[in-house]
């Protein structure tokens, strides 16, 4: 019986080590299936992320060319608002003018009276600097021009701000600041 004993001894050990390798194998292969799927995921993610990436470095290339656009047109930008200030100034000033002749009953003088006066005044020139303390089209003295919120020298203000401020000037004191030409305006 011993013989036939271990003989069965034997051949259980093998078959428990068979099931054992079996259930190993079994266990490797349900792991590399395991690890199979993780990298089949991982691939699967990383193409994901990679379509994401490229959407979002798409996305950044054109938010990037929208900043570089933007920046290039700050300086028109700050020009047209500069300019839609001066605008609004001159109107400012024009607007000042309708009030004052309307409080004081005045007329607006014509453009043609106006051009007479500066034709007048310094032959039209709005740059002249007689050298006499009168300056501009209109020969303002640097008090005068002050006084109708003029800055700087008047000869060195754009045209349309040296007809505003005169204008304005006429509004509040008719046509006596120019003794001589100012009969051109009445």
């Amino acid at each position: 019986m011993t013989g036939r004993f271990g003989a069965l001894t034997a051949e259980l050990l093998a078959l428990e080590h068979l099931i054992d390798a079996l259930y190993l194998q079994n266990l490797v292969a349900a792991r590399a299936t395991a690890i199979a799927d993780a990298y089949s995921d991982y691939d699967r993610l990383l193409a994901e992320a990679g379509d994401r990436l490229l959407f979002v470095l798409d996305r950044i290339e054109v938010v990037h060319r929208d900043i570089q656009l933007a920046h290039r047109d700050i300086p028109l930008l700050e020009e047209r608002l500069a300019e839609a200030r001066w605008v609004a100034s001159v109107a400012g000033i024009h607007g000042e003018a309708e009030a004052e002749l309307a409080r004081r009953g005045r007329r607006d003088p014509t453009p043609a009276q106006w051009e007479a006066l500066r034709q007048c005044e310094a032959s039209g020139n709005y740059l002249v600097n007689t050298g006499n303390g009168y300056y501009g089209a209109y020969q303002f003295d640097q008090p005068t021009w002050e006084s109708v919120g003029g800055t700087g020298r008047p000869h060195w203000a754009e045209p349309v701000v040296q007809d505003a401020r005169a204008r304005l000037l006429y509004a509040r004191r008719g046509w006596q600041p120019w003794p001589i030409c100012g009969r051109h305006l009445r």
